[in-house]
């Protein structure tokens, strides 16, 4: 007997109780005179419902009622009748009061062959109840209202995956598997690896936590290789290596599962930036260069200096070209000894790369020779090629300086670019010009360009004169009109010149002329008798004997125009000349 109910006007009724017998029937004892209890037979049915408890015994006669009750019933099909003996409520809470703080109320509902303990529905029952029904949003959100425990919660949250699972909803169980799992490492690796099973672990890579909690490195590594798969996972492996720790993981597995694709066609530009990254979290860094030089990421320059990578950068001129050709040329130029010019022109020469490998090397051509005139010779003639092409202003700047070039291949350029001449007017050698005139003679073509060029440097009809009778120069009548006309303009240009010329020499002359006349005044600050006087005719004289000597010639004059007498050297008589010349150089 683990439990037993009395009523509670028990000493003051009938005295009687019912128990539960051990052959799972219903007993009603009733008390006898000296302590003994009688068993109740077939007639007697106790109804229990709630918290009251009926008893009632069947009839079949209308003798005088049990308990000195008397009840008549009447019916059309039987004599027997229902007798109520007894009847009393339970100890309930709500009832009496009776419960101990703390104690669960319990029913017992008791038949003939079972007892039903019976107590009210809690929270959790609510909970049991959701879940045998399939509402699993309905019980997790009670299991939150209550802050239900921790068991109970990784309870509901698992049956909740495993109907999504079921439902095939991966998505939207990845989605809550953060606040279904939250800090549990074994509840997360757990789903992980389901995840992994049914192959759907992409989706739930997102979610995976870094921290708090922090997973085992095997998970973290099946994840990253579970989105090597697929080119559409890509993007997100980029992501998730830039964002996830390396500490977190090894790189080799995931390096290891990229690798074999490197050549097929599931390999992807995404896919070879997460590789580079891996490399470099493995210390890999020669290799995540060539990555990202095929790549042509302009992050590509600081990666080189960051890690000091600059003989690694020989094989991949074309690519460093592309992403930044002059950074990448002061980077060549910079580290010529390690990559001489030759390797440089030659992938920049056999390159199947789409761009415009001429003008890169040109340019780099351009830039090594401005450092070192000398780096390059055995270049120079493809550079007379290169500046004729991107650059003919330096062309000639370059052939006066470099002595590496053949003459006949510059010629050759020359004469298609049509610079010969600009640059043998600026040899001035006749030479040359006789060699020029040879050389296009024999090319009708180059006649012409010729003739376009004369004037101002060799006369137009000694070149026609040495045409070889019979050839044919194209347009021939349009450039000797040419050249009439620029001779004609020449002319007029010259003498209009010729004419400013003269005028500004007599204009000179004339400013010459009364400049000479003056004299300059030249004297000391501290002694007077120093003063001179020079003319612009080299003539030099004292201040005080010119002075002396003009005073002298004034009064000669006078008196020599009253007698009119001349000195046989026809000098006026007795005229002192002013000889002084700085006193005739002082007195030799």
């Amino acid at each position: 007997m683990k439990a037993m109910a009395l009523d509670p006007n028990y000493a003051r009724n009938y005295r009687g109780f019912a128990t539960g017998g051990l052959a799972g029937q219903v007993l009603v004892l009733t008390k006898k005179s000296w302590g003994g209890y009688h068993k109740k037979d077939d007639t007697v049915l106790v109804i229990g419902w709630g918290t009251s408890v009926k008893i009632a015994a069947i009839r079949t006669d209308l003798s005088q009622g049990f308990n000195g009750l008397q009840r008549t019933i009447t019916t059309a099909s039987s004599e027997k009748y229902v007798d109520v003996v007894g009847s009393f409520q339970t100890g309930s809470s709500n009832a009496g009061g009776q419960w101990a703080a703390g104690d669960e109320p319990l029913y017992y509902i008791v038949s003939p062959k079972d007892i039903v303990v019976a107590k009210p529905r809690d929270a959790e029952d609510h909970i049991a109840w959701l879940l045998q029904h399939g509402c699993h949003e309905k019980a997790l959100a009670a299991v939150e209202a209550v802050q239900g425990r921790t068991e109970l919660l990784d309870e509901v949250g698992s049956r909740y995956l495993d109907h999504l699972i079921i439902e095939r909803k991966y998505a939207e169980a990845a989605q809550r598997c953060p606040k279904l799992l939250r800090g549990s490492p074994s509840a997360w690796e757990r789903w992980v690896f389901h995840f992994a099973h049914l192959r759907q672990l992409p989706v739930l890579v997102p979610y995976i936590p870094t921290e708090n909690p922090q997973l085992s490195d095997t998970a973290y590594e099946v994840a990253l290789v579970a989105l090597t798969t697929n080119p559409s996972f890509h993007e997100l492996l980029l992501t998730t290596i830039k964002n996830w720790p390396p500490t977190l993981y090894s790189a080799s597995p995931v390096i290891s599962a990229i690798e074999p694709q490197l050549n097929s066609s599931s390999m992807t530009d995404s896919l070879k930036e997460a590789l580079a990254e891996l490399y470099v979290i493995n210390g890999q860094y020669e290799k995540a260069l060539s990555l990202y030089a095929e790549l042509l990421k302009p992050e590509v320059f600081e990666f080189i200096e960051k890690y000091n990578l600059h003989d690694a950068i020989c094989d991949k001129v074309v690519n460093l070209m592309i992403v930044d050709n002059k950074r990448t040329v002061h980077l060549l130029i910079q580290h010529r000894d390690i990559i001489p010019p030759y390797e440089v022109v030659e992938q920049l020469l056999h390159t199947s790369k789409n761009c415009d490998k001429r003008y890169l090397l040109h340019l780099y051509l351009h830039a090594l020779f401005e450092i070192d005139v000398h780096a390059g010779k055995d270049f120079h003639d493809m550079q007379v090629e290169l500046y004729a092409e991107y650059e003919p202003r330096m062309l000639l700047p370059f052939l006066r300086t470099s002595q590496h070039y053949r003459l006949d291949k510059a010629y050759g350029i020359f004469a298609q670019k049509e610079l010969a001449v600009e640059f043998v007017t600026e040899q001035h050698d006749d030479e040359l010009w006789e060699e020029l005139i040879r050389q296009c003679l024999q090319k009708p073509e180059m006649v012409g360009n010729l003739l376009e060029h004369t004037v101002g440097n060799l006369d137009p009809l000694y070149i026609v004169s040495l045409v070889p009778d019979g050839l044919e120069i194209p347009r021939l009548r349009d450039r000797l009109v040419k050249i009439v006309t620029d001779y004609r303009t020449e002319t007029s240009l010259r003498n209009g010149c010729n004419d400013i010329l003269k005028a500004d020499c007599v204009n000179l002359l004339v400013k010459y002329y009364h400049e000479a006349r003056r004299g300059v005044y030249m004297a000391s600050m501290d002694e007077e008798d120093i003063s001179v006087i020079v003319f612009y005719c080299c003539h030099a004289y004292h201040l005080s004997c010119l002075e002396g000597g003009l005073d002298s010639m004034r009064s000669n004059s006078n008196q020599d125009s009253d007698s009119g007498t001349d000195d046989e050297d026809g000098s006026p008589s007795g005229q002192s000349r002013i000889r002084c010349v700085l006193c005739t150089t002082a007195a030799a």
